[in-house]
């Protein structure tokens, strides 16, 4: 029997020291591919930054062409308010639509551009409605039975009964 464990503790320390082995080969290994992962990210950091710049490039292009093209409206505008013979087809067409549709129903023909305003909501008054458990204390205050309130509330009795026992402990 003592050989048998003795055996076994053989086998043990043997896969041990091969496990710690292939363990260390692979610390070695990463301690080399470390150098390789951060060189890897730092193309790919390099790689988000050129990207970044190119967007930057392409909303500050964007950006300007959509400066000249309001600035080329704006001189078409003031050509047509100054030759006075344009239509109003014509002037229709180069403002937004937006601002269209301010003109049709806010305007009494002026020619000048006015910015977009929101048309102004009508103010409501505020309606207060009891609810169904102050109804049914109002009316018990006034004398009504239970029954009675039940059918003038379309309740059922034992529900209005509940409303009525929670008053008075209250």
């Amino acid at each position: 029997m003592l050989t048998f464990l003795l055996f076994i503790s053989l086998l043990l320390h043997i896969f041990t020291f091969i496990a710690i082995r292939l363990l260390f080969q692979k610390l070695q290994q990463s301690g080399n591919g470390g150098q390789v992962k951060t060189d890897s990210l730092q193309q790919s950091e390099e790689m988000l930054s050129a990207f970044l710049h190119e967007i930057r490039e392409e909303n500050d292009r964007l950006l300007k062409e959509l400066d000249d093209h309001s600035s080329k409206n704006k001189q078409t505008a003031q050509k047509n308010s100054n030759e006075g013979g344009g239509s109003a087809f014509v002037k229709a067409e180069q403002t937004p639509p937006y601002k269209q549709s301010y003109r049709k129903h806010h305007t009494s023909g002026k020619a000048e551009d006015s910015e977009y305003v929101p048309p102004i909501p009508e103010v409501q008054q505020d309606t207060v409605e009891e609810s169904v458990t102050a109804k049914v204390y109002s009316l018990y205050d006034q004398g009504y039975t239970v029954d009675e309130i039940a059918k003038k509330l379309d309740k059922g009795k034992t529900e209005v009964e509940l409303m009525v026992k929670f008053h008075r402990k209250n």
